[in-house]
């Protein structure tokens, strides 16, 4: 079975990346210039440590090209690692825990939370401490045969102060790198939480517009019911004839509510039949000349209209059984 990556991790993953690019490029070009100043002032005293220098030049060079070019894992694991190896190479063949490298070892742990985070810093502070010591324990005991500087020589070693401020600054790193990363990591959630929170205003925007859009539509729909009504009342006292009369009434429906054709039928005196009286289109005129009318109750949507005395609506009139 394989294992999916979400694309919440994965757009979490290339941010840390995007967000490492620049610090991984900027600081592993540092180290790079270093060791090729390093070389080109002949800073090391033995040829072995040149070639050491080199080695780790070349393998700082790869990784930075590896950064530049979008592949950040590289630079993040091998530039602490070598920079680790390189000086303890100098401890251990130089002056021993009294050699100046020591003092980048606090640096190493400090490059390898910044690179890899929290758990790198404490792995770098326990390899760093325990270097440290089995160095300088090993000085004491005479199994390294260290070679002193005469500004060094008879200054006294005590390994256990090196290697309780190399733990101290590791564990003061580790915590303060633990510290950033929940603090980054909070933010990140509150940036994820905060952006989900106006999605959903967004929506919830967009849905109240369209209410609100709804609302003004029926609303434009009834006004304009009660106005083709007043219409209608203010017709009624001005027309005198009965057919005149309906005859404006279909037409005034026909043009506010743009139908096509609006009809009107009265029931005869007996309520059998109901006979169109007036119409809008010019169909509805040529029924009108030939006298249409329905039966009540059988014939047609007039006609169940008629005699059920409720309102009838045909949402689909090819579907609809009653027809007109």
């Amino acid at each position: 079975m394989t294992k999916e990556t979400s694309p919440a991790t994965y757009k979490e993953t290339k941010s840390n990346d995007e967000r490492l690019r620049l610090p991984v490029l900027i600081i592993s070009g540092v180290i790079f210039l270093t060791n090729i100043s390093i070389l080109v002032f002949g800073l090391t005293r033995t040829e072995t440590g040149e070639s050491v220098i080199i080695g780790v030049t070349a393998i700082i060079f790869i990784a930075f090209i590896s950064a530049l070019r979008g592949s950040l894992l590289p630079a993040r694991f091998l530039t602490p690692l070598f920079v680790f190896l390189g000086m303890t190479y100098f401890l251990a063949s130089g002056m021993g825990v009294r050699h100046p490298a020591i003092i980048g070892f606090p640096a190493i742990v400090i490059l390898a939370g910044l690179f890899l985070g929290q758990y790198g810093a404490a792995v770098y502070g326990v390899l760093t401490t325990l270097v440290i010591g089995i160095i300088g324990y090993g000085e004491l005991a005479g199994l390294f045969v260290v070679d002193y500087s005469p500004l060094f020589a008879q200054l006294p070693i005590d390994t256990n102060i090196y290697w309780v401020l190399n733990l101290t600054s590791a564990l003061i790193i580790f915590f303060t790198v633990r510290l950033l990363n929940q603090t980054i990591t909070e933010a990140n959630r509150n940036s994820s939480t905060l952006r989900k929170t106006n999605e959903e205003l967004l929506i919830l925007q967009k849905n109240l517009e369209k209410r609100i859009t709804e609302r003004t539509s029926t609303l434009e729909y009834r006004a304009k019911q009660l106005t083709t009504i007043a219409q209608v009342a203010h017709n009624a006292l001005v027309f005198r004839s009965m057919d005149a009369l309906l005859k404006n009434v279909t037409l005034l429906i026909s043009e506010k509510f743009n139908y096509y054709h609006t009809g009107v039928f009265l029931l005869d005196d007996k309520g059998e039949y109901a006979i169109l009286h007036a119409a809008s289109s010019a169909g509805g005129e040529k029924m009108l000349k030939r006298g249409h009318q329905l039966r009540v109750g059988s014939e047609g949507i007039v006609g169940a209209t008629a005699a059920e005395k409720r309102p009838h609506i045909a949402l689909d009139v090819g579907a609809d059984a009653i027809f007109f």
